[in-house]
């Protein structure tokens, strides 16, 4: 076997998980309304991508034994907030496509753009606040800050 034809040790287990996230993800806002700002955040989150984020942190979850479900909010909310970070940066950067996709403020208009970057955020709260008590202080330690960075520059 030739060494390009060699599969990565874990890469069942990395497809396996990122199946979990793409399944998990859309369902967040399935039947929820208003539907003209949930079918954007909707696009949004069935787009192609690799999900390296919250990949990255259910293996780390899962090297200190936590289960996948114990630890798929904080990914799935990792996950949301990268997404809303994209939908505001591709409007202020006026992209139009995004992983082949038209991006929102292209497909409906930028104020839909916005306020579904904005609820975006809300919900990768929301999914933090799904976390056991015992892993909740930890998370929002890191997450409030995280966001002052990425804001700040």
């Amino acid at each position: 076997m030739t060494p390009s034809a060699k599969r990565a040790p874990h890469a069942d287990r990395v497809a396996a998980l990122q199946s979990r996230i793409d399944e998990a993800l859309p369902s967040l806002v399935e039947g929820r309304t208003p539907a003209a700002l949930y079918d954007a955040v909707e696009h949004v989150l069935r787009t192609d991508g690799k999900r390296i984020r919250p990949i990255l942190l259910l293996l780390v979850a899962e090297s200190y034994g936590t289960s996948v479900e114990r630890a798929l909010p904080a990914a799935l909310a990792v996950e949301v907030f990268h997404n809303f970070t994209l939908v505001h940066d591709d409007l202020m950067d006026e992209d139009e496509e995004r992983r082949g996709a038209p991006t929102v403020h292209v497909k409906w208009n930028p104020g839909t753009a916005v306020l579904t970057g904005d609820l975006m955020m809300g919900l990768s709260y929301d999914l933090l606040g799904q976390v056991d008590e015992a892993d909740a202080e930890a998370l929002y330690s890191v997450y409030h800050p995280m966001v002052e960075h990425l804001c700040a520059g």
